[in-house]
């Protein structure tokens, strides 16, 4: 495997680990006001080592209706950069529906460019059968049972930023990609001044066990995922840093957008 084509699941990872703890305390959330207006879109550096090799973006909508149901439709785009494309090109655009008070994904899709391979996936969310069915390229799996309402990567980011962090904090995140569900022990260990691309601030910092996560970590005792969330009421994901064998990866908050008429 490229060690540039491991940056889509170290950064879908991340993000979800890092704003996954919603899930552990549904009756904590508060949905009004939202921490985030819709229309926001959040651009990230991404680094392998010392060099830079792509962008991510990842924007949240105005309100839509999904199926019948009031939802938000979110999305995630990843490309790499002319140093990075010239090693292993990557496009990647991941698109979830989540319900307008985010308690659970509607629907998830995926679409992977990378060199000379694509791939489209999608995640049917059936709640009155309470079944998830992964599908790739046209081709449907087998559905996984849902004990409990879930949220896909991409959702969890939204979803667990309406839920307050503190240091000290040590939860399970319930997750699931339509292929497995896995709840992913989680802590808060501390909090510092954070000096970022959108400002100095305060930010607290989220580390998982990675004896639980199988994405991209081949050798857990030699690996590990920090991340830096913004301690104030927008639980801003800042800063993602991973090692694994390849080396050290880093997401990097860069710009933050509100236009409250995206689609």
């Amino acid at each position: 495997m490229s060690r540039v084509s491991l940056l889509p699941k170290i950064v879908i990872a991340g993000l979800l680990l890092i704003m996954g703890l919603v899930n552990a305390a549904r009756a904590d959330l508060a949905v009004d006001p939202l921490p985030f207006t819709p229309g926001e879109t959040l651009t990230y550096k991404l680094s392998w080592g010392i060099f830079h090799v792509g962008t991510g973006v990842l924007s949240v909508s105005k309100p839509v209706i999904f199926g019948g149901e009031p939802a938000y439709k979110l999305s995630f785009d990843l490309r790499t950069n002319g140093f990075a494309d010239a090693l292993f090109p990557i496009r990647d655009r991941h698109e979830s529906y989540v319900s307008r008070d985010f308690t659970r994904t509607l629907h998830m899709s995926k679409k992977e460019n990378h060199k000379n391979r694509s791939r489209d996936a999608e995640v049917v969310f059936d709640w009155e059968k309470r079944e998830a069915q992964y599908s790739l390229r046209g081709k449907p799996r087998k559905p996984i049972t849902l004990p409990g309402d879930a949220f896909d990567p991409l959702s969890s980011i939204f979803a667990a930023r309406l839920w307050p962090l503190k240091v000290g904090l040590a939860k399970r995140v319930l997750m699931t990609d339509g292929k497995k569900y896995r709840r992913v022990p989680v802590q808060v260990l501390a909090q510092k001044k954070l000096r970022t691309k959108v400002g100095n601030m305060e930010a607290l910092l989220v580390q998982p066990d990675l004896r639980e996560v199988s994405i991209a970590f081949e050798k857990p005792k030699k690996s590990y995922l920090k991340f830096w969330v913004s301690a104030d009421r927008r639980r801003l994901p800042l800063k993602i840093i991973s090692k694994v064998k390849w080396g050290s990866f880093r997401a990097e908050l860069q710009k933050i957008d509100q236009s409250p008429n995206s689609q």
